[in-house]
């Protein structure tokens, strides 16, 4: 288990907590309660990866088979619970 600091700052966007930690190189997000995370150079990137990341997270829509498949998706794929493609 990798241990981290304390967060510097805490923000919300659509309905989802983030919190935020600094690194020697950069900042990390960690989404509170989904499987999302990210990272930046700058807060200000930092900011916008947390908001596409977040974007991309709620596209994924869950098939009758239990199977996760984005919803823009043509390539008739399904993705794993990890977000690799299967199939």
């Amino acid at each position: 288990m990798i241990a981290m600091a304390k967060s510097v700052i805490a923000c919300w966007y659509r309905g989802v907590l983030f919190h935020v930690y600094k690194e020697d190189d950069g900042y990390i997000a960690v989404a509170d309660g989904v499987p999302v995370f990210t990272q930046g150079d700058t807060l200000g990137e930092l900011i916008d990866n947390a908001k596409e990341a977040i974007d991309l997270w709620l596209e994924v829509d869950v098939n009758d088979d239990g199977k996760a498949s984005t919803l823009d998706d043509t390539s008739g794929r399904s993705l794993d619970s990890a977000g690799g493609a299967v199939g």
